[in-house]
């Protein structure tokens, strides 16, 4: 299975741990139905795990890591729907990839 962000990059999940792949599952499944962007960047929601584990997965290159980068991106998912940001030029492609 495959995350697609809103730029198009795409993600490949197998790459990740079981539990990481778990993490994006919740993360993706509460980004359907939160009512801010800043509910998940909160540490006791995912925000603080998602940085912890790409911190000791990729070391001084935790941003880069592909647990990360799909948390950020669902905050901007978050943001675009809910109004709180700018929804992108064009359209941006769903998430998740089967």
């Amino acid at each position: 299975m495959k995350y697609q962000t809103i730029e198009g990059i795409l993600f490949d999940l197998d790459t990740l741990s079981e539990e990481e792949r778990k993490l994006v599952d919740d993360m993706y499944r509460y980004s359907l139905t939160a009512r801010s962007w800043t509910n998940i960047v909160q540490p006791h929601i995912f925000h603080g795990d998602v940085i912890q584990r790409s911190k000791k997965a990729a070391g001084a290159n935790w941003q880069q890591y592909p647990l990360y980068q799909i948390n950020m991106d669902l905050m901007g998912r978050i943001g675009v729907r809910t109004g709180e940001l700018r929804q992108p030029e064009k359209p941006y492609p769903d998430a998740i990839i089967e």
